[in-house]
């Protein structure tokens, strides 16, 4: 018996004990469908029976925020916009959130008895600290608060979790690691944390979805509504409500009077190729293919068909 290795299985993440057995038919249905889906492309074989299956089992430990770690050395700057909480209590998240909304112009790392009394007013029902990253989208629902979570490795910030809700307020944070510690820094201004990553020396202004960069607020107020990342799903540009719309292109609707059929041959032959640089990209071709003969044959489109 044969089976289809080549197709790719996705693991399946499971976080209660009530969702096993909807993942395990889930995962049964997504088998039967592989199985067809390879019969299908003609292989003559036939599926007598299945002999075994196998279920491997990870445990998953969700990252999570803990205790203050000092900034890697390139994000120490002030002027990177970063406010890194000095906190022992596992709190780090709750602090950033408190120090979004309560900002601090002397000290802002330090954590105050007024931050304290202010971080009552915040609903963290059911979160534990540290706060775990699957645990963001609770605090955001409870706080009506879009939260976006960036990463740092080796001069690079890149997007860990960007969030789906369109609340008005919004919170970036920057989450770093050191052997097994973590830790939520609060991003104060994320155009001047991202400032030195383009060589453009103007006014920057980033979205904070695609990390693409623009020169004025303005473009990028323009760009948002359209960000893949912001909508989660392509962007659709419906029409104007009620307007209408014609059919315009009725030449489009009349067949072609002409059509060329071409068929071209040709041998793959092996080519010299470069050395590869680690320190510049490049490509490595390995292979051109040498036209040998074509052929064109052009046919009208009517009764003598020509």
């Amino acid at each position: 018996m044969m089976s289809p290795h080549s197709r790719d299985y996705k693991a399946k993440t499971v976080t209660n004990k009530d969702e096993i057995l909807e993942k395990i038919t889930l995962g049964e249905e997504e088998n039967v469908n592989r199985i067809a889906d390879w019969l299908s492309e003609g292989s003559q074989w036939v599926i007598d029976e299945i002999l075994d299956h196998y279920l491997n089992i990870v445990s998953y430990v969700p990252s999570r925020g803990n205790s203050y770690i000092e900034l890697p050395v390139n994000l120490r700057n002030s002027k990177k916009g970063l406010i890194n909480l000095k906190n022992e209590d596992g709190k780090c998240f709750l602090w950033c959130h408190v120090r979004h909304l309560k900002p601090e112009k002397v000290q802002p790392e330090r954590i105050k008895l007024t931050d304290k009394e202010f971080a009552r007013k915040l609903d963290y029902t059911g979160v534990t600290f540290p706060v775990k990253i699957p645990d963001i989208s609770k605090i955001e629902k409870q706080n009506s608060i879009n939260i976006n979570l960036f990463g740092y490795d080796e001069g690079s910030l890149y997007p860990i979790r960007i969030s789906k809700e369109k609340y008005d307020v919004h919170m970036e944070l920057l989450y770093i690691q050191e052997k097994e510690k973590s830790h939520y820094v609060y991003i104060k201004n994320f155009n001047r944390l991202m400032f030195n990553f383009t060589n453009h020396k103007e006014t920057k202004n980033f979205c904070v979805y695609c990390l693409h960069c623009f020169s004025s607020n303005n473009p990028l107020e323009r760009h948002q509504p359209d960000c893949f990342s912001l909508n989660g799903t392509q962007a659709i540009d419906l029409p104007t409500p009620g307007s209408k719309i014609y059919f315009k292109n009725h030449c489009n609707m009349q067949a072609v009077p002409f059509v060329i059929y071409a068929d071209f041959e040709a041998l793959t032959e092996k080519v010299p190729t470069c050395q590869p640089s680690d320190e510049k990209s490049f490509t490595t071709p390995y292979q051109q293919q040498q036209q040998q003969q074509h052929l064109f044959i052009p046919k009208r489109k009517d009764k003598s068909n020509r």
